[in-house]
């Protein structure tokens, strides 16, 4: 049975949150306070897009919105953490992380003021920390 939203949103907040406790970062769950991104770490603001599947299934599409764009252009410490395959629980979670400048080359602009974020395939495993 394919996930919802939500479920897959909860999965990988949870996913990053190990992630960066386990790299020596404070994380909290930054959702509810209507900022422009997700979790807020030492040092980091991160943007999370979940995937159920993996990155290869999925493809390059994941679209970002226009505030959290703004604040990746001026923010220096602004993150985007891709988490695939959270099918299989976050526990098994792939996790991709892109820092800004790693991120301005690969994102376009899409029709209606919304961009997305397109890495090639033999590009990707170089962001992948788990």
């Amino acid at each position: 049975m394919a996930l919802s939203n939500k479920e897959i949103e909860d999965r990988a907040v949870k996913a990053v949150i190990d992630f960066e406790t386990n790299n020596s970062r404070q994380a909290q769950d930054v959702r509810n306070n209507r900022r422009s991104f997700d979790v807020e770490s030492t040092e980091r603001f991160i943007e999370i897009k979940g995937i159920e599947r993996t990155l290869s299934e999925a493809g390059n599409w994941r679209f970002i919105q226009q505030k959290s764009v703004q604040l990746l252009l001026k923010e220096k410490n602004f993150y985007i953490y891709i988490v695939d395959n959270l099918a299989k629980g976050w526990e098994n979670a792939g996790i991709y992380v892109l820092n800004r400048e790693e991120t301005l080359p690969y994102l376009k602009i899409a029709p209606q003021v919304s961009y997305t974020l397109q890495i090639p395939a033999k590009e990707r495993e170089r962001f992948r920390k788990k």
